[in-house]
């Protein structure tokens, strides 16, 4: 009988079928390029995690924080604790059984990770360690669907109660992300919980159910009953949070209109300034006017008289 197969698979399959076949193709081949990486870098990891065994074993020679150092150099995701964690991977398996183990792929084709082994190092049994690997591979387990089987079904290595203390936002606009984000998984899981863990308990054979899956179920439901009591604390203060930034967003859009309504002074027009006098022309010395030609003596006013004749 085949397996069904997960949303996830389902999902690669369902784009995998719309691409040409060229592109099948591409995506097959550069399918088999992230697996072989994939399985190279559990081999890499191991060993970076072996090398820090030696380190921790030649402390003189390497320094008593040269793994804290390493996080920081290297700027290492996960940091210190990471990088610890690759420590134990080295410590609880040996070299030939992890290549061993990834040169075997999961029932999908995918290869097992190294967060698998890291989750693997949590449990104290050899045997128990063995039947998950199988489990993992038969049943395409992720990393995370594991770590949920072993919290749900094993005793394990250095357990801790409450979990992991949550780390401080950046900001509050990244709190409020994260906390958006945090709700919004919880409700989503909450939506197929019905179908997925309260129906199949209440059909269980008698013969599955037993102390550590009512110990889950109970500490589950004092969880949740905790969760609803924080959250509606939570909700409480949010509303008067809620109510301030509510007018001071209010505040800054009606100054801002107002500012758009109130018309703009127009700017005094500028004075032309008065045109310069042209300074007054030189008077040209008056020239003597050309001497009227002199008239002819006038006939003397004691003409002569000519005699008459009698």
């Amino acid at each position: 009988m085949a397996k069904a197969l997960s949303p996830v698979e389902k999902k690669r399959a369902a784009v995998l079928k719309e691409m040409t076949p060229k592109g099948q193709s591409l995506a097959k081949t550069f399918d088999r390029k992230i697996q072989t990486a994939a399985k190279g870098l559990v081999t890499i990891e191991y060993d970076m995690g072996a090398q820090l065994v030696d380190a921790g074993v030649h402390e003189a020679e390497y320094g008593s924080n040269i793994v804290e150092q390493l996080a920081a150099y290297l700027d290492f995701p996960g940091g210190a604790t990471a990088l610890y964690q690759l420590k134990n991977f080295a410590l609880e398996f040996d070299r030939g059984t992890v290549v061993k183990e990834v040169a075997k792929t999961m029932t999908n084709g995918r290869p097992l990770r190294t967060g698998h082994f890291l989750q693997l190092v949590r449990l104290k049994s050899t045997k128990d360690q063995l039947a998950m690997l199988t489990r993992i591979r038969a049943e395409c387990l992720s990393v995370n669907q594991l770590e949920e089987e072993i919290r749900a079904r094993f005793e394990r290595k250095n357990s801790r109660s409450g979990g992991r203390k949550p780390q401080k936002p950046s900001s509050p606009a990244a709190g409020l992300q994260k906390l958006f984000s945090g709700a919004q998984k919880l409700d989503n899981f909450l939506g197929i919980c019905e179908e997925n863990v309260f129906e199949p308990l209440e059909e269980a054979a008698p013969e599955t159910i037993d102390e550590a899956v009512v110990d889950k179920f109970d500490k589950a439901q004092q969880q949740l009953e905790s969760l609803l009591a924080d959250g509606n604390k939570a909700l409480e203060r949010m509303k008067p949070v809620r109510a301030r930034l509510g007018n001071v967003l209010k505040k800054k859009k009606t100054t801002t209109a107002e500012k758009k309504a109130t018309p703009k002074k127009k700017a005094a027009p500028k004075k032309k300034a008065a045109p310069k006098k042209k300074p007054a022309a030189k008077k040209k010395p008056a020239t003597k006017k050309a001497a009227a030609p002199k008239k002819k003596a006038a006939a003397s006013k004691t003409a002569r008289k000519r005699p008459s004749r009698v």
